[in-house]
């Protein structure tokens, strides 16, 4: 039988937040002619990555001409050269930027510009899935529009009367 309570376990406390005070929110834009979505992460496949561009490809053809959409996509990794075989296959190099990995306050700046925040994080191939993605936190913080799905941690974060939040199945990559 153990006789240990657990008042008698050390431990540490892990702190886990984001830094509000340097988070912009939306200002008051205005109207714009241009939709500007954003997704910050690694590149890997449980990112979901493939579905925002194939978003962006269904965006791109179904809105007015004078109507414009731009993804920024923060972030590098092992499946690059994927996502660049894939914007240039759908076409839609011209609303596509690759800005690669950008310092903190190079990435909240462009985050204070967004429109729409997108997270479609899905299941990869290997099981890997997301967890609590900070990225999610941060767009909920600058109180922008945000597309995900039903991974592990939005449950626990989003109450869907609060936030301007999208919540889309969990998709499995197969």
């Amino acid at each position: 039988m153990c006789k240990k309570h657990i008042s008698d376990i050390k431990g540490e406390v892990f702190y886990f937040g984001i830094p509000v005070h340097v988070i912009k929110g939306n200002s008051d834009k205005g109207v714009s002619d241009e939709i500007k979505i954003l997704q910050i992460s690694r590149l890997i496949e449980k990112k979901g990555i493939f579905l925002t561009l194939g978003a962006i490809k269904i965006l791109s053809g179904i809105l007015p001409k004078e109507i414009k959409c731009k993804l920024d996509i923060v972030g590098d990794g092992p499946i690059k050269e994927d996502i660049i075989k894939m914007i240039l296959e759908y076409g839609i190099s011209k609303y596509v930027c690759l800005q690669g990995n950008l310092s903190y306050d190079q990435t909240l700046d462009l985050l204070a510009d967004t429109d729409i925040y997108m997270q479609p994080s899905i299941i990869a191939k290997d099981g890997d899935s997301e967890g609590l993605s900070n990225s999610v936190l941060e767009a909920m913080t600058a109180n922008k529009y945000i597309v995900t799905t039903e991974f592990t941690g939005i449950q626990e974060i989003i109450e869907h009367k609060d936030f301007p939040v999208f919540i889309l199945p969990l998709y499995r990559w197969c």
